[in-house]
């Protein structure tokens, strides 16, 4: 997740039509086919120009040899921890570690132009430990040593906290390499040959200025995932997208944070049929409906992906992939609510890793109350024919309890067809 929270997820109530869109840090009028939900991301910080690691806890530092037999090269807690991690295609170099005392080992972490992660080990065979990174709630997790990570992203400062239940917890940072993954890379940005399960099928990155760009398709998908973002932008730019001659989506705004990843911006998934038109066209005006915009800080980008048939019935709305926080999960089962039903409580699987959960809702004109593990968010529902998805990492085993209230606080109304319904994903990377 480069940032705040998010999902590409727009469960779809209606096949053939638009299935979502992502909206990445601002508020896009949308119309057409196309409706706007919010994922789950960290905000990204700009300009940051070096990176500061302080440490709590015991730096590692490497053996001078002297005759003794020879060690990994990065050793933690006794632990021969990887020098290298893979996150979505990327590369990341180990650049440093930590041990701790007492069953605990901190790391804070400054600001840094390129994403980070951070993962453990421990001096025993009992690998269970907490993870908590800043202010969110701490997530169980009984993996190997160095078996899972927690990403941060680019321009962040976070504290990472892990727990163990038995000896030394030890922890290994990773730095992102200059190397791209496969796909279409351009001034350090790659469209990545493939996203959240799906390939590439065409991409184009923009030289500074230019305010138009299309791509041809290099094959047919009954749907097309449009991954596109617009960054350097003057004030009243308008971000159009169009698929043949009909526009998909336009909205205002173009202050995209450029970085490595442009396939986790703004998205929109529409459907395609066999002969039809398929190029597609990114723009940006002046104003809805004026000239294209002349600035030499613009940068614009586009990629197509192939995108997953849009679903025939609610019982099969939830995509297959789903990447967050640096990992790719994979749909792992759903449960639902009774028609008509106000509160609605799932269990996640324990499978000794986190569980992404993504919950749809399809209900109107309410306030969403949902309590992961006994954390609770709140989220108000968007006007019209829209429904609400959102999504969250639990603990293995976790609680989930999804409520509604009406937007004074008054207990919600469910129409009869209204439900709420679950996915649960496991890590599949």
């Amino acid at each position: 997740m480069n940032g705040i929270s998010d999902l590409r997820e727009t469960l779809e109530r209606h096949a053939g039509s638009v299935v979502d869109d992502r909206v990445h840090d601002r508020q896009t009028d949308l119309h057409s086919r196309v409706r706007s939900v919010r994922r789950r991301r960290r905000n990204v910080v700009a300009g940051v120009a070096a990176a500061v690691l302080a440490v709590v806890g015991v730096v590692t530092l490497l053996p001078d040899g002297g005759g003794a037999p020879p060690k990994p090269a990065h050793e933690v807690v006794g632990a021969p921890a990887p020098d290298e991690l893979t996150s979505l295609g990327y590369r990341y170099a180990f650049t440093t570690s930590v041990e701790g005392e007492d069953g605990r080992a901190t790391v804070k972490l400054e600001g840094s132009p390129k994403p980070r992660l951070v993962t453990w080990a421990t001096s025993t065979d009992d690998q269970r430990a907490t993870v908590q990174v800043d202010i969110d709630p701490p997530l169980a997790y009984d993996v190997p040593d160095f078996g899972d990570w927690v990403e941060i992203p680019a321009g962040i400062s976070a504290k990472v906290v892990v727990n163990t239940e038995a000896g030394i917890p030890g922890l290994a940072i990773y730095t992102l390499t200059s190397d791209p993954p496969a796909g279409i890379t351009k001034d350090g940005m790659t469209f990545r040959d493939t996203v959240e399960g799906q390939p590439l099928l065409g991409a184009t990155i923009g030289d500074p200025g230019e305010a138009d760009v299309a791509v041809d398709l290099s094959r047919y998908a009954p749907a097309l995932d449009l991954r596109f973002f617009c960054a350097g932008g003057p004030d009243n730019t308008y971000v159009h997208l169009a698929l043949g001659e009909g526009e998909v989506t336009s909205g205002q705004g173009c202050d995209a944070v450029l970085h490595n990843d442009p396939a986790s911006y703004d998205a929109a998934v529409v459907a395609l049929h066999q002969g039809d038109d398929d190029s597609v066209r990114l723009y940006v005006t002046r104003g809805p409906d004026g000239p294209l915009v002349v600035d030499p800080d613009l940068r614009i980008g586009l990629g197509v992906y192939a995108g997953e048939e849009a679903p025939s019935t609610k019982t099969s709305t939830f995509p297959t992939y789903v990447e967050d926080g640096g990992h790719t999960w994979k749909l792992s089962d759903r449960v639902g609510s009774a028609p008509g039903e106000e509160r609605f409580e799932a269990v996640a699987p324990d499978t000794g890793s986190p569980v992404l959960v993504v919950v749809s809702l399809e209900a109107v004109g309410v306030q969403v109350r949902a309590d992961f593990d006994g954390n609770e968010s709140y989220l108000q529902n968007a006007s019209g024919s829209r429904g609400v998805s959102f999504q969250e990492v639990v603990s293995p085993g976790g609680r989930v309890a999804i409520s509604l209230y009406a937007f004074k606080g008054d207990p919600g109304t469910m129409g009869p067809g209204d439900s709420f319904q679950l996915g649960f994903y496991e890590r599949a990377d």
